[in-house]
């Protein structure tokens, strides 16, 4: 065995590779930081880096950690702050010594300060004025081209809509709710909502557990931490209901059904009916609560309440005596002590500081306060208050830097309409922000499940002259910059799905010119052209079913040579639509780049046009090897989709595998029942990405759409590679893996 002077030995070349040098006055750094002594917590510290030099910084002393290194890592974690010890044992919420005052004097405040009350009102008024409505998210809206998902998504939002008018039971109305959610955010910052479950499971909102978002006392919720300052992770507590001193109930941070089953790995019953969403707006590193708008003013709001008791007191006791009487033949104590009560008893003790006081002869009296209700700096103090809320003096009815001037009732309209609005009031927006992210959004994508749903609030837009807005657009339009279909949308109408409509196009005094498609005449476009395809539908969709249903297919003897096509059920509702071989940049989105347009390359019919594809895409290799931008790639025969197909793989593959998958996918493209199953499995991977069809809606649909053309079992082991988040290059391979099944069967 070593003896310990070899031990020691060896523990000191391992300090000195550590680049542990000397401190001042020649004492090693490990004589003080031995206790952390074959603990890995510090990183190296190379002597060269810190001592080599006068007046050098010194080395860095070697860390002493208060916590243990988490599993796999061989150093303790940062905390998030430094919060008192025994965070999370017993205690009021907001005692803790972190805020500036209760949360009960800031209720009391904002309740007895008439100017505080009206600044708060003002705020709150202004945001329960707004409207708001419930849209597609800017995906889903150039998506929803059809009748049928339209209607869907009205069906759908007509249910969240009903929810949020009354999101609350204990309130009658939305905007009661928020107003009451509005105060806790402006007086305490501890807007606090219960995850309320239904009373029989999966019966709230969209077949989910959310029955009600209930509003709690923001007093009440006091936040727990770990051990690195932050909240606890579900299954961990995370927040505590104090009720009479003592902490009532656990409730876990938000958490989704998925997540419950995928992640935390514990059934869903075990954290059902207690979440909590617990949204301070003002959020600091410094402590879990919120700095409310009431507490940033908590100086300048007391100084205010002083001045008004001040004037309560004037009118009521008195602040000072009300009259001095100098007595000529008062000449001592005793006699003034006569006189003062010969006169109090004549006319009546009418207060302890309000009355006629006797003073002894050749006296003088001065006042070291004299009363001033009004001073130089009440506006400056009532504006500090203003401010932090985000207000002007004029929209309150006062004069900006005059003392206490007020505009009067007359007045206070006029400048109200001078001042700012909810519209442009930069305090505002972020605030609406806020809770449309936060909380709307929160609740419609993630508790909902309806991902291709977004809260809007209406209002906040400048008014434009209805004249100059549709100028402008048709400028827009008439440049190219916009489309006519993206109008529409933004409009709420309708959109055409015409090839002219869809599709940029710009004015030239022979009319107007396509840019997708130049060569084309755009002025009078041919529906029927073989190379104008929809890429939005199924088109050789013929049956208007649920993708979800396990349906036996009308039409299972299509072969290859077949001229019907496909027949399976409709993910669309329809085979009409848009008819132009290039992608609507309304539709474009994520999914409907992860798979090739059918029709996005000629028919094999049109061999020349095939050929000139190749032909292309081998001189786009050329492009890409010079190091060029592909964005810049000009293309007449090669489709765009192929371009982002190589876009969005190149960095993963690289430029040969991706040449080659697309140069495959050009060939496949030709067969008319490879395209019409890629194009149908596209529109139910784009609908399970929104949200609109169950992961295993999709799985079932596509395994349907392939075994309709080749019965194999495989058919479930390749669909199963694939998620609503799949890539292209993921979706194609998987198609490619089909279309080599379907291949070998034939030749069988």
């Amino acid at each position: 065995m070593r003896s310990e002077r070899d031990k020691n030995a060896a523990r000191a070349q391992i300090v000195r590779a550590m680049g542990i040098g000397m401190v001042g006055g020649g004492q090693s750094q490990n004589s003080y930081g031995s206790w952390t002594a074959g603990d890995p917590v510090a990183l190296a510290r190379p002597p060269e880096d810190f001592e080599h030099g006068t007046f050098g910084p010194a080395t860095p002393v070697r860390p002493s950690p208060v916590d243990t290194a988490p599993q796999g890592l061989n150093r303790a974690q940062p905390r998030r702050w430094q919060y008192p010890p025994t965070w999370n044992m017993p205690k009021p919420p907001g005692t803790e010594g972190t805020r500036l005052t209760s949360f009960a004097t800031l209720r009391a405040l904002a309740d007895m300060s008439s100017f505080l009350r009206m600044c708060i009102d003002k705020r709150i008024e202004e945001i329960l004025g707004l409207e708001w409505d419930i849209v597609p998210t800017i995906d889903a809206a150039s998506s929803i081209l059809d009748d049928v998902d339209r209607a869907d998504f009205q069906y759908r939002r007509a249910q969240a809509i009903a929810f949020f008018q009354r999101p609350d039971p204990e309130f009658d109305t939305f905007h009661s709710w928020l107003r009451a959610a509005l105060e806790d955010v402006f007086v305490i910052d501890a807007l606090s909502i219960y995850i309320a479950p239904p009373r029989v499971p999966g019966h709230g909102l969209f077949g989910t557990d959310l029955a009600a978002l209930a509003l709690i006392a923001g007093e009440t919720i006091r936040p727990m931490l770990d051990l690195q300052g932050g909240r606890p992770q579900p299954p961990a507590v995370a927040f505590q209901q104090y009720i009479f001193g003592v902490p009532r109930v656990d409730m876990v941070d938000i958490i989704t059904d998925e997540e419950m089953d995928n992640e935390l790995g514990v059934p869903q019953s075990a954290l059902r009916g207690d979440q909590m969403l617990y949204l301070p707006y003002h959020r600091r590193t410094i402590s879990p609560y919120g700095l409310s708008h009431v507490e940033s003013v908590l100086l300048p709001a007391t100084i205010e309440m002083s001045k008004q008791m001040y004037a309560k007191t004037y009118y009521t006791e008195g602040n000072v005596p009300a009259s001095w009487v100098i007595i000529g033949n008062a000449d001592t104590p005793q006699q003034v002590r006569q006189w003062q009560d010969s006169l109090d008893a004549t006319i009546g003790d009418i207060g302890a500081r309000h009355q006629v006081t006797v003073l002894p002869a050749n006296s003088k009296a001065e006042e070291t306060k004299p009363n001033a209700f009004s001073d130089n700096y009440d506006m400056a103090n009532k504006e500090e208050i203003l401010g932090v809320f985000g207000l002007t003096a004029m929209e309150m009815g006062m004069m900006p830097g005059r003392s206490g001037s007020s505009g009067g009732m007359a007045g206070s309209a006029h400048m109200a309409q001078i001042g700012a609005n909810a519209s442009n009031r930069t305090a505002t927006k972020p605030l609406l922000m806020f809770l449309k992210r936060n909380l709307f959004d929160l609740v419609l994508q993630k508790f909902a499940g309806q991902k291709d749903m977004q809260w809007k609030w209406l209002g906040l837009e400048a008014e434009v002259d209805p004249d100059k807005k549709l100028a402008a657009e048709t400028l827009l339009v008439a440049g190219g910059l916009r489309t006519r279909d993206e109008i529409r949308l933004e409009h709420g109408w309708k959109p055409w799905g015409l090839p002219l409509t869809a599709m940029p196009t710009v004015q030239t005094p022979d009319g107007v010119v396509s840019l997708a498609a130049p060569a084309t005449d755009t002025t009078n476009p041919d529906v029927n052209n073989p190379e104008i395809r929809d890429i939005d539908t199924a088109g050789g969709v013929t049956e208007n079913e649920d993708p979800d249903s396990n349906s036996e297919n009308t039409n299972p003897d299509v072969g290859e040579g077949a001229t019907g096509g496909v027949t399976h059920p409709d993910p669309t509702g329809g085979s009409g639509g848009r008819t132009d071989n290039t992608p609507n940049p309304n539709t474009s989105s994520p999914l409907h780049d992860s798979m090739p347009a059918p029709g996005s390359v000629a028919p094999p019919s049109d061999q020349p046009t095939t050929k000139s594809a190749m032909t292309e895409l081998d001189q786009l290799r050329g492009y890409i090897r010079h190091g060029r931008d592909i964005k810049k790639f000009e293309t007449t025969y090669l489709s765009n989709s192929a371009l982002q197909i190589v876009a969005e793989n190149l960095p993963v593959r690289g430029l040969a595998s991706t040449i080659k998958m697309v140069q495959s996918e050009i060939e496949r493209e030709g067969d008319p029942i490879y395209a019409e199953v890629a194009e149908a499995t596209a529109v139910l991977l784009r609908r399970a990405r929104y949200g609109n069809i169950s992961e295993w809606g999709m799985l079932d649909g596509i395994a349907h759409l392939m075994k309709a053309v080749v019965d194999d079992p495989q058919i479930d082991l390749l669909v199963g590679e694939l998620t609503p988040k799949s890539n292209s290059g993921e979706c194609l391979d998987v198609l490619e893996k089909f279309d080599d099944l379907r291949r070998r069967s034939l030749q069988e």
